[in-house]
């Protein structure tokens, strides 16, 4: 079995590194849940962009489950304590 990290993010000033990396991620299996882009408001940075992005492994998570500190699903457990 693979060893890889179940969220991934990233970070970076190069839309083109950008889109690189999003493109091997979604190949590898995962799944985009946040993306943001913006800039710099600085002339210090010389107004620079920034691209970030929240990846997660679709084989560790699934729609819509809550996760608890352990990585375990915990919405539906709760959900069939409560009789639901």
């Amino acid at each position: 079995m693979e060893n890889r990290p179940p969220v991934v993010t990233i970070e970076t000033a190069s839309g083109k590194d950008f889109e690189t990396t999003c493109a091997q991620l979604h190949e590898a299996g995962y799944t985009m849940k946040a993306c943001n882009v913006g800039f710099v408001n600085s002339e210090q940075y010389d107004f620079c962009a920034s691209y970030m992005a929240i990846w997660v492994d679709a084989g560790v998570c699934e729609p819509n489950k809550a996760l608890d500190d352990n990585g375990g699903a915990k919405r539906e457990e709760q959900a069939e304590s409560n009789g639901l």
